[in-house]
This record gives C-alpha cells, sequence and structure tokens, in this order.
C-alpha cells in the first residue's frame, strides 16, 4: 500500500487583490497535528519537540514548525508555517477532522488505531509503512513497560515481550525470530518497523480502503518460541548451519538454512531436517557429517538463522545444493544442476 505525498498548490493574488473570506490552506497538515496543537494551547503548555503556536488573532490559529519537529501521522512535505482560519466559537476535533479531510486527495489515507486517529510518526521505505515501537505500542496499550536505549527498544505487555536492536535485519517477539523488511531504523532518535509486522507480534487486525488504514486491537498475540519451533528441529538446523557456514556472512547462512528445508520439502530427499543432513542414499550429502563437526555447538548466529529459516524466511525456494569451488573435491553440482545464486564463498544451484 502506498501513501503518496499531498501535492503542495500555490495561488498567488495581485497586490490588490482583496484578501480572501477565509484563508486559504497553505500546505495539507494531519488532522492530529492540529488537535495535539489544540490540546497544547488548551493546556497552555508546550512539550519539547513540539510545534510552537501563536494565536495571530482571534480567528486565524498559527502553527509554526522547524526541522526538528517529526512527520505527522500524513506523509508530507516540510513546512515552516501552515496557517487555517479557526472560527468562532473554537471547533472541536470533529469539526478539524470534517474540514481538512475535504482538501485531502482519495488516495491519501490516514492511519486509525482503534477507530482513532494515529498522531505519531509513521514513515515510507517504498511501499512499506513504518511506526515509532514505543508509540505504537503505547497506543495500543498505555500500561505496557517500554525501555528505550538509545540503540534498543525493549516492550512487555500482558502477552507480548518484544525487542528490537537499531540495524538489525529481525526483532525478537515472544521468543520468535521475525524478519524486519529494511531492517529496524533509527529516525531521529525513534526506532521504527514495519506496521504489518506490529500487526503480527499483537494480533492486530488490519484493513484498508480509499479513506483509511484502520488497526483495531483484540486478536491473539504471536505464539511463543517454545511452542513454536521443534526443538529438535532447532538443534540439528542450526548445527549444520554453523558447520557449513562458519565465517559466512548472515545471508549465507540463512541460504544454507534454505538447502536444507527445501530438501525436507522435495520428494527426492528425506522429509525431516534430521533426515536431510544425514541422508546416505547416493553418499553422504554434507561434509561435516563425514568430518564430525555437525556436533559441536553452533554460533549465535546460526541458531537464529535456523529460526528466522523456520520463520519462511528465504534466500530461494529453489536452492537444493551449494558448494565452495576452493575447496570442493566434486563438481557433479556445478555439471549438472542449474546455477541462482553466489553469497560469500559458496555458490547455490537448483
Amino acid at each position: 500500500m502506498i501513501l503518496k505525498k499531498q501535492k503542495r498548490k500555490v495561488k498567488k493574488e495581485g497586490a490588490n487583490s482583496a484578501p480572501s473570506k477565509q484563508t486559504k490552506l497553505r500546505r495539507t497538515v494531519s488532522v492530529l497535528s492540529l488537535i495535539a496543537s489544540l490540546t497544547i494551547l488548551a493546556s497552555g503548555v508546550i512539550e519539547s519537540g513540539s510545534p510552537s503556536l501563536a494565536l495571530e488573532n482571534t480567528r486565524t490559529l498559527t502553527i509554526r514548525r522547524d526541522s526538528s519537529v517529526p512527520e505527522f501521522a500524513r506523509i508530507m512535505p516540510d513546512t515552516e508555517q501552515i496557517a487555517y482560519e479557526v472560527p468562532s466559537p473554537a471547533p472541536t476535533a470533529k469539526d478539524f477532522e470534517t474540514a481538512f479531510s475535504k482538501n485531502f486527495e482519495p488516495q491519501d489515507r490516514i492511519l486509525y488505531v482503534n477507530n482513532k486517529l494515529y498522531s505519531k510518526r509513521v514513515m515510507l521505505d517504498g511501499d512499506v509503512l513504518y511506526v515509532g515501537i514505543s508509540d505504537f505500542v503505547y497506543v495500543l496499550d498505555n500500561s505496557a513497560e517500554i525501555t528505550e536505549k538509545q540503540s534498543s527498544v525493549t516492550v512487555n505487555t500482558e502477552g507480548v515481550s518484544l525487542n528490537a536492536n537499531k540495524g538489525a535485519s529481525y526483532i525478537v517477539a515472544n521468543g520468535r525470530y521475525l524478519w524486519c523488511h529494511g531492517g529496524v531504523k533509527n529516525e531521529n532518535g525513534t526506532l521504527m518497523i514495519p506496521l504489518e509486522l506490529l500487526c503480527t507480534v499483537f494480533g492486530v487486525s488490519r484493513s484498508s480502503d480509499e479513506e483509511r488504514i484502520s488497526v483495531t486491537s483484540g486478536g491473539t498475540p504471536i505464539e511463543s518460541g517454545d511452542s513454536f519451533y521443534n526443538k529438535d528441529t532447532v538443534y540439528w538446523l542450526s548445527r549444520i548451519i554453523s558447520a557449513e557456514s562458519r565465517g559466512e556472512p548472515f545471508r549465507g547462512k540463512i541460504a544454507v538454512g534454505n538447502v536444507v528445508l527445501n530438501r525436507v520439502r522435495s520428494s527426492s530427499f528425506p522429509n525431516s531436517v534430521y533426515g536431510v543432513i544425514f541422508d546416505r542414499k547416493n553418499g553422504v550429502q554434507f561434509t561435516p557429517v563425514e568430518i564430525g563437526t555437525v556436533y559441536n555447538t553452533p554460533d549465535a548466529d546460526s541458531v537464529i538463522a535456523a529460526k528466522l529459516c523456520l520463520e519462511g524466511v528465504s534466500v530461494s525456494n529453489k536452492i537444493l545444493y551449494f558448494l565452495n569451488p576452493d575447496t570442493a573435491g566434486n563438481f557433479w553440482v556445478t555439471e549438472n544442476r542449474n546455477y541462482v545464486t553466489t553469497i560469500g564463498n559458496h555458490k547455490f544451484y537448483s
């Protein structure tokens, strides 16, 4: 789903032209930014990082923003000043929502959480919508225990334990290792991940139409790793990954795990991880089985790679063979199978 930026429309007036009856909306702003501003004005408190307010007259509310102010719920261009005429008496939040909805193009969509406009920052990466982890969780459950550090966020709520680290390619939720599209992003100190991923973790339903994206809580949180992962499968898959790809890049470890699981799904090989690893139908299939290194304790990254593979993370669902051409003693694969890709020192074949 793509959120498109609102095109800026500029209308110039002559020097002698009479002022318009109603101040034009100079730039589109999310409804929530205005509602939040009214709240600040009413309370007399301006929080750190919030837009500063200036009531220029009794009818025009001006919101000035500087570059340090994050985007709001709508993806929109940066702006120094946004003005909107405030009728008397002061409008309600619903009035603002109704008025501003008329200024939005049909393709622009607003994010709602439990039928309330989402006022926190969001971001697009391609067509993937990102939200701040802490912000989104707090909106879902304001009793959540959230610990934020410079490069990590830990969340504990009823039914969910979540940890995310800046730049990581995955998050950990209830002991499950879940791939994060584009990695955990740090935008102005806010750690952000895809909205869809957080919906999966918290069992939140998601729907969209031409007007809005809506998420609604009340579902069942993600199943725990203890019940989801088969211990024997993780035990052997992590060991063959570690033995075959020690020193290889993380993506290469996942690819080795993919080879094993792709074989499990193929009718040409045994139908279990253990069976594939120790398959001798056409001779020993994996060198670590022959030399015994498959029994060594796996490194931590290999255990994580194994769990990610079991979650469905895949470099390719076609690869069934791999080898290191610099150390291989048998080149039957290169002569009889189709090349797919190279990762690190390994070449993979279908």
